[in-house]
């Protein structure tokens, strides 16, 4: 997950993954606050995070490979 911190977009490397995804961001409190689901095209998942307010957030990314987590920080 890069940039961290961001404020702008967020990039996911996701290169051994393969079919669909959904990834879902959390804020401190556990509420959801963004998701998206698509199908991989690239080795990268860009998704915007410009209008979360900052603070500590953990993105969850399912894939058929399995559940990851990640904190980032949005400035």
């Amino acid at each position: 997950v890069f940039p961290n911190p961001t404020h702008g977009y967020l990039y996911i490397d996701a290169a051994d993954a393969t079919g669909n995804y959904d990834l879902r961001i959390y804020n401190i409190l556990g509420e959801q606050v963004s998701g998206q689901n698509g199908t991989f095209a690239a080795d990268l998942i860009k998704t915007d995070v410009s209008a979360l307010v900052p603070g500590v957030y953990t993105l969850q990314l399912k894939t058929g490979n399995g559940i990851s987590s990640s904190k980032f920080i949005v400035k």
